[in-house]
């Protein structure tokens, strides 16, 4: 017996733009319009596009009495972030977990004044409800907010597109959430994504959503992008699809997303565990997880896909860990992946093995993120995932003449949790040696050097609100600036992986 699919407000909308509809998470939903998934992907990348993710759930969770603060108390039983310090209009990344340590969703938490807002995902937000209703007292109220759409605007002209439509969100930061007008209609607003790019996510109500969405897709950057694109979007930019690369079985040390709990939830903090699953997440915070989210980038064009099995050794004979989600990369212009591995092998510069049709290929293991950075003049270059290092820990990753800079997982853990990061201004000229950027962390400073001469091209914005993605994922999400190279002959002089770990 088939399944009666929900339909979104946009269903009517995404019929007559030509979409070809698919079942997703009990919906249907438009895998790709007439332009492709190729072009909405790049597209995206390039410019601007639309995407309609109405499916997920959104909940609104309230207290009788003692307002945010009370709310802030239940939550942070559930989830192992810092709610009590989120100020209003403000976001966080976070996820339920379960006392197996596992994760039970993966969501965003955003306070508006005294409720907290939430988005989960279309698949759990049944078992998202259950879970809140089960553990929170009487006195908290639990609402999900049905008649409502979201969609997304997202790529680097995001932000352009929406100030015409939108002016007050010029002045929003990453992960600001504002209550504002678009054409008129009531939104809620919030500076964030799930593409790896700048842009926004607009919550309104259903019987709106289409007139909003016709009147953003009037400009002419704007292209109306498919869940497909939407998935190599996101792998790219090294970001979990819930119930393929993290699930209920899954830590979120494990997953590489110690990043989101922050030194007050964690031991000796000032609001230590008390959540589900604190014993197991906590240790493994300590001492290390059983297994490790890596990127994977293999060789030749032909993608790994998800459950392949990854080997120590060439013969493919020592079993170490599985591919979780691949496919091609159309901004990366080449196979990307992302898997689980043993911690002996998490090591970005370290190679592996894959068997795809019978045939064993090198899989080398990267930094979760494969999008290069959008330059100062909003070009985004296509990476080859050339990496050298510095006797100084800086790492450097090419793309063309633009390199990417961080420092090493090593330096991060000499450094401690980090709790400021800048770079010099974008068009700063750089000598080789000369301090780009400073790190201060709970234990010392520490300057960032130009690995060569060049001009300073931009600064991870995300680290002014997080600086402690560079401790936690130091060679992915935590990159600091990108460099344009005015000597490439200075290369020549920089460390492979090889020649970096002699010399710890």
């Amino acid at each position: 017996m088939s399944q009666t699919l929900c339909r979104t407000a946009l269903h009517a909308l995404h019929l007559r733009l030509g979409a070809k509809m698919v079942p997703f998470a009990g919906f249907d939903m438009p895998l790709h319009f007439k332009a492709g998934l190729m072009a909405e992907h790049l597209h995206t990348r390039r410019a601007a596009g639309l995407f309609d993710v109405s499916h997920m759930g959104q909940i609104e969770i309230t207290a009788r009495e003692g307002g945010f603060a009370a709310v802030a108390t239940a939550l942070e039983k559930l989830i192992p972030i810092d709610i009590a310090g989120l100020e209003n209009g403000r976001q966080r990344y976070g996820f339920f977990t379960l006392p197996n340590g596992g994760l039970l969703d993966d969501l965003m938490v955003a306070r508006r004044g005294e409720a907290v807002f939430m988005v989960v995902n279309a698949s759990r937000q049944e078992k998202d409800l259950a879970h809140l209703r089960a553990h929170l007292e009487d006195r908290i109220i639990v609402t999900p907010l049905k008649n409502r759409a979201l969609l997304a605007l997202q790529g680097p002209l995001a932000a352009e597109i929406m100030s015409a439509l939108c002016p007050p969100s010029h002045d929003m930061r990453f992960m600001d959430v504002i209550d504002t007008e678009i054409d008129g209609v009531a939104c809620i607003l919030t500076r964030s994504g799930y593409t790896g790019e700048d842009g926004f996510e607009l919550s309104l109500p259903a019987a709106q959503a289409t007139a909003v969405a016709e009147k953003i897709l009037s400009d002419p950057r704007v292209l109306p992008i498919g869940l497909g694109a939407r998935d190599s979007l996101r792998l790219e930019a090294g970001l979990c699809l819930y119930g393929q690369d993290i699930d209920e079985n899954t830590t979120p040390i494990e997953a590489s997303l110690q990043w989101a709990i922050p030194k007050c939830r964690r031991a000796g903090g000032t609001r230590a565990g008390g959540f589900l699953g604190d014993d197991v997440i906590l240790k493994e915070l300590a001492g290390g997880p059983a297994q490790c989210r890596v990127g994977l980038a293999a060789t030749g064009r032909a993608p790994i896909r998800a459950g392949e099995m990854l080997y120590a050794d060439p013969e493919a004979k020592t079993p170490i860990g599985k591919v979780t989600s691949g496919a091609y990369g159309p901004s990366f212009n080449g196979p990307v992946a992302m898997g689980y591995v043993t911690p002996a092998f998490k090591e970005v510069g370290q190679t592996i093995y894959a068997a795809l049709r019978g045939k064993v290929m090198d899989v080398h293991i990267v930094g979760l993120n494969f999008v290069p950075p959008v330059t100062s003049d909003n070009e985004r270059r296509m990476p080859n995932m050339m990496v050298f290092y510095t006797p100084s820990h800086e790492w450097v990753r090419l793309d063309g003449d633009v390199a990417t800079v961080g420092i090493t997982r090593h330096a991060a853990e000499e450094l401690g949790e980090l709790v400021f990061v800048e770079a010099k201004d974008a068009g700063t000229s750089l000598a080789q040696g000369e301090a780009a950027a400073v790190a201060e962390s709970v234990k010392a400073a520490s300057d960032i050097y130009a690995p060569v001469a060049g001009e300073i091209a931009g600064f991870n914005e995300q680290l002014s609100d997080s600086p402690h993605l560079v401790s936690e994922d130091p060679e992915g999400a935590g990159w600091i600036f990108t460099l344009r190279i005015t000597d490439r002959t200075q290369l020549d002089g920089l460390l492979d992986a090889t020649a970096y770990k002699a010399s710890l």
